[in-house]
C-alpha cells in the first residue's frame, strides 16, 4: 500500500535518494490546526467531480502515516480561485469547476 502515493513504480511511502538508499527526512512544512493552506492539483483527464485531501501528523522520520491517521484527519474545504460553494453536506469535498472556467495547461507538463 502507497498512502504517500506511487508514480512510475516508486512507492513515496518510502523515498529513495539517488543512490537507492532511504532519502534523508526533511521537513517541507508544517501546519497548525485550523489553519488554512493553499493546495494546487493537476487533473490530467477531467471528469467533472470532487477531490477530497486529508492529513496525518508524523512526529519522527521514517514513521509513516496509517490510512486511519488519515481517515481521521480530513481537511475542509475553503474556498477556490472559481469561487465555488461550500457544500454543507459534504464540507471536505473541493468541486471541480466545469470545463468551460477551468484553466488549462496545454503545456503537456513541460
Amino acid at each position: 500500500m502507497a498512502r504517500c502515493g506511487i508514480t512510475g513504480g516508486h512507492n513515496y511511502d518510502y523515498p529513495k535518494n539517488h543512490n537507492g538508499g532511504p532519502l534523508a527526512w526533511s521537513t517541507q512544512e508544517s501546519y497548525v490546526s485550523g489553519s488554512i493552506i493553499d493546495i494546487e492539483s493537476v487533473i490530467t483527464a477531467y471528469h467533472k467531480g470532487h477531490i477530497e485531501v486529508k492529513a496525518c501528523p508524523v512526529s519522527q522520520p521514517g514513521e509513516v502515516a496509517s490510512q486511519s491517521c488519515f481517515d481521521s484527519h480530513p481537511l475542509e474545504f475553503v474556498s477556490d480561485m472559481y469561487g465555488a460553494p461550500k457544500d454543507l453536506n459534504y464540507p471536505g469535498r473541493a468541486y471541480l469547476a466545469p470545463k468551460s472556467v477551468a484553466q488549462v495547461d496545454n503545456s503537456g507538463g513541460k
